[in-house]
């Protein structure tokens, strides 16, 4: 499942002429921008900066109304002076005073000034305003009705983030906390008074072009996971919400808390294979962390900490708060799997196996050991010495605890048929 988390922010919108209370819905690869406008005159227009045309996801931008009638993109004005043909400018001629004068023809620059004609350049001209100029392309609505509220949305590239992990162990104590790496790729600067995290999968039909991460980092101290409350599910997604303001600088990552809780980790030293009928194998046994919060997590790398110091880093997929996550930190340095495989009997329809493993705990600590081998198909298992054996489908788990200098010897035969 690709792991998708929103942000919801009420923040200050630059898109607009004017500032407005705008929502941010933020998830990992792209943000929902949901400003409130208000309508007037039948028709509204937007023209989006060049930062936010930059990363706007093409076919999502909306106007949130009920009577919408149609809408237009509108191309950029061809040239300043050209958005003024037909129009009254101020014409400054020599040294006397900028006279009235209308735009005749703005590709030969030709002026009407009291009934006659005049040749000018474009910087002569003293334009009274910029109503009218298009300097980006421009989305303009007709609408029914008397106006009033609205909300203008779409999707963008410029917001994104991703979550990233601190598993700290100590006297057999585990505390996880949580950061959540927000990266704002664009020139705009946004000012949140509250924010929510959103957990879940949210599929978008887009093209993907990406964007440069920024090279600087801006760490949020005030804020504390603390004011971070899990909010629960809603349509299929998981919510953390902030209480305390967010502020998201311009090209900058702000990396803010969201989760920290306590939890407990099982430990063990795994062997994971399919059946293989090599005669001896020396296995080194994974490093594999099961761990379990109260709480709800998002995907995201898990750095593990152990009585101060790092033993390993894992990616974790989403994982809800009913299961445990399982981290692989790599191999055991020391502990040695012995894997023997005796060939009993092959026939042009069966082979029988016996499989035997051996293993000594060097450490002088107890380690759990589990053994889990994918036997295939149409196989039949028997004289199993495996501890806590367990059938599943495909094979079979075994798992034990061993003391210091304590030894395994465990083993099964197993009998396959061929059509």
């Amino acid at each position: 499942m690709k792991n998708l988390i929103a942000l919801t922010i009420a923040a200050a919108s630059i898109a607009l002429p004017s500032a407005r209370a705008a929502e941010l819905n933020l998830y990992y690869n792209f943000a929902e921008v949901r400003d409130a406008v208000t309508l007037t005159g039948g028709r509204f227009d937007w023209t989006p900066s060049a930062d936010v045309g930059a990363f706007l996801i093409p076919g999502s931008l909306e106007l949130e109304y009920p009577e919408l009638l149609n809408m237009t993109l509108l191309p950029p004005s061809g040239s300043l002076l050209g958005a003024f043909e037909g129009r009254e400018v101020l014409l400054k001629i020599g040294d006397a005073a900028p006279v009235k004068a209308k735009v005749i023809r703005a590709d030969i620059g030709l002026f009407e000034v009291n009934g006659q004609y005049i040749q000018a350049s474009a910087s002569q001209v003293i334009f009274p305003s910029l109503e009218g100029v298009r300097f980006a392309p421009t989305y303009s609505w007709q609408y029914g009705g008397a106006g009033g509220k609205a909300n203008l949305t779409y999707l963008t590239r410029a917001l994104s983030w991703s979550p990233r992990y601190t598993l700290t162990i100590k006297d057999n104590a585990a505390n996880l906390s949580a950061w959540a790496d927000i990266n704002n790729a664009s020139k705009l600067e946004y000012n949140a008074p509250s924010a929510a995290l959103i957990a879940g999968q949210v599929n978008i039909v887009a093209n993907d072009d990406g964007f440069a991460r920024p090279q600087t980092a801006a760490f949020a101290e005030r804020a504390s996971s603390d004011s971070v409350q899990a909010s629960g599910e809603l349509g299929g997604l998981q919510t953390f919400k902030y209480a305390k303001p967010v502020t998201l600088l311009p090209k900058t990552m702000t990396s803010l808390p969201f989760v920290n809780t306590k939890a407990t980790v099982e430990r063990v030293l795994e062997y994971r294979s399919g059946f293989n009928p090599s005669p001896k194998q020396v296995i080194p046994l994974q490093r594999v962390y099961n761990l379990k919060t109260d709480s709800d997590l998002p995907g995201g790398v898990v750095t593990i900490r152990e009585d101060g110091r790092v033993v390993g880093q894992a990616r974790m997929s989403d994982n809800p708060k009913a299961e445990p996550a399982t981290l692989n930190l790599g191999a055991d340095f020391d502990l040695r799997l012995t894997r023997t495989v005796q060939t009993i009997e092959r026939l042009q329809k069966s082979a029988k196996y016996k499989v035997s493993f051996s293993l000594t705990n060097t450490k002088t600590r107890a380690v759990t050991v589990r053994l889990s081998e994918n036997l295939g198909q149409d196989f039949t298992l028997e004289q199993t010495v495996l501890p806590a054996f367990r059938k599943v489908e495909g094979g079979f788990t075994s798992q034990v605890t061993l003391q210091p200098n304590q030894r395994l010897e465990a083993s099964y035969v197993v009998t396959y048929k061929y059509p």
